[in-house]
Order: C-alpha cells, then structure tokens, then sequence
C-alpha cells in the first residue's frame, strides 16, 4: 500500500514520486515503474511478476527477487507499507 503521504505521476514513461513528510523526489523507470504501478494497484506480488515476465527477460525467481526487493526499499524509505 503506497504511503498516504506520497504523490506520484507518470511522466513520460518513468514514475516520479514525492515524500511530502520529506520534500523529497524518487523517479522510478523500466521494470520499477511496471512494479510500482502494480503496487498503486494493489496486486499481489504474482501478478505483477507475470507482468514483468510478460515484459522483460527474466526467470520468475528473479522477477520474484526484484519485486520483493523494491519494495522493501520503498518501505525503508516510507513510500509504501507491507501488509
């Protein structure tokens, strides 16, 4: 769940987000964006991974990793919240 406390946008294909508490702007492109927009959806972490199969060349452990790891440094940063 992304933070209420972050704005974001799509600008010509990267994802830009704010931290309103922080002033501070995050851009997110490629595989980042596709993940972060799964996440603004609130899919489950399978269907953004076949998303990014569908997209990238990837194994689904490695799309697994990638989703898992992103979050987890969105949410180090206060950007989302793991459920």
């Amino acid at each position: 769940m992304i933070s209420p406390d972050v704005v974001w946008r799509e600008v010509g294909g990267e994802i830009v987000l704010l931290d309103l508490r922080k002033g501070r702007y995050y851009g997110l492109q490629d595989a980042a964006a596709l993940i972060w927009k799964g996440i603004a959806r609130g899919e489950a972490v399978e269907a953004i991974g076949r998303r990014l199969l569908r997209n990238y060349r990837v194994t689904a452990e490695r799309a697994q990793r990638d989703i898992l790891t992103l979050a987890r440094t969105l949410a180090g940063k206060g950007l989302v919240r793991l459920r």
